[in-house]
């Protein structure tokens, strides 16, 4: 009766360990995902771990997207209230990566659907929490307060449902950085990490997070455990997005360009990415690029940049780092006022 099982193998030559993984549809009996890991079998503990991040990392997104699919087939087998809380998180997870703000208002009303069939429903919480993130990120919202009032009071509803849910604490994390409380909101997304350090999902939000408080490092250290983890998460583009705000606080032109452009492969609708790479331009003096991503940038969040003069939303939380930013903002022939 499970949903699904994970099996494998491990075959041995010499020092050398081939482990091959792959997961099953509990009740159809196909394949969802397959992968091989490769290593050298020195400290047997050792590899034993690392081999089980790698292989948690990875099938967890892999079953969020087959759960998802069974939703478009119009199979159910939760209740529905966890039914419509998947829904929510389609929507919500397609409003990002297709920039669409009425898909972020369909995530909203399916968790709020949720919670009326079932006010226990943690996920339900959890993702109405972030619907409302997103239309503060992406400024898909004229009531910024409201927004950030309401996906905070979500988040503290879904903490006190699920206390030791990673998830609960990020949907608070998260709402609160973006609203401007950096300092609360990493400390909770940091124990977000701490609940569960296998969730690459939230170790890719916590390195852009980590880049925008200024720990570089940090930042840089998160996204490299992640690409190694789950190179093939849907979120990559945050590990990315982390390294190229490390770079441009760097004044490396070069990286900056390499990893703001990888980000916005994996997500062309992320804002803070699109502005990377104007302000990248501006540096360089290329007005076709610049002109490209801000023609982008403004056909899913036109609000964006004026938000970032307005300081509703900022990139950067160091002064210092944030003020670079507007700097090659305004090289790029931004007015202050915008």
């Amino acid at each position: 009766g499970v949903h699904f099982v994970l099996e494998g193998s491990v075959r041995k030559a010499g020092n050398r360990v081939r482990i091959t993984a792959q997961l099953i549809d509990g009740q159809s009996g196909n394949h969802v995902w397959a992968e091989r890991y490769e290593d050298v079998l020195e400290d047997i503990f050792d590899l034993q771990e690392r081999i089980t991040r790698q292989i948690v990392a990875s099938m967890v997104p892999e079953i969020e997207a087959e759960e998802m699919r069974r939703l478009e087939r119009g199979q159910r087998r939760f209740t529905k209230a966890d039914d419509l809380s998947w829904r929510a998180w389609k929507a919500l997870h397609d409003a990002s990566f297709m920039g669409r703000s009425e898909l972020c208002l369909e995530a909203t009303g399916y968790a709020e659907e949720a919670i009326k069939e079932d006010r226990n429903c943690a996920l339900a919480w959890q993702v109405l929490s972030m619907s409302y993130n997103w239309r503060l990120f992406y400024g898909w919202t004229d009531d910024r307060a409201g927004a950030a009032k309401q996906g905070l009071a979500a988040a503290e509803t879904a903490i006190a449902l699920a206390p030791r849910e990673c998830l609960s604490y990020f949907a608070r994390g998260i709402i609160q950085s973006v609203s401007g409380e950096r300092a609360t909101g990493i400390a909770d997304m940091r124990h977000a990490h701490e609940l569960n350090p296998n969730d690459v999902m939230v170790m890719l939000f916590l390195a852009w997070t980590e880049s925008s408080m200024g720990e570089m490092d940090r930042a840089k250290d998160l996204a490299d455990r992640a690409l190694r983890m789950s190179p093939k998460e849907a979120w990559i583009g945050n590990g990315y997005l982390a390294y190229a705000m490390a770079a441009f606080v760097e004044r490396d032109l070069e990286v900056l360009q390499k990893w703001s452009e990888l980000a916005i492969q994996s997500g062309p609708t992320a804002p803070i990415r699109r502005v990377l790479m104007i302000c990248y331009a501006s540096e360089v003096d290329d007005d076709k690029l610049l002109r490209i991503h801000l023609d982008k940038l403004n056909s899913f969040a036109p609000d964006f940049v004026p938000s970032l003069f307005r300081g509703d939303f900022k990139a950067f939380q160091k002064p210092e780092h944030n003020a670079l930013l507007l700097d090659s903002m305004l090289k790029a022939g931004f007015a202050a006022s915008t």
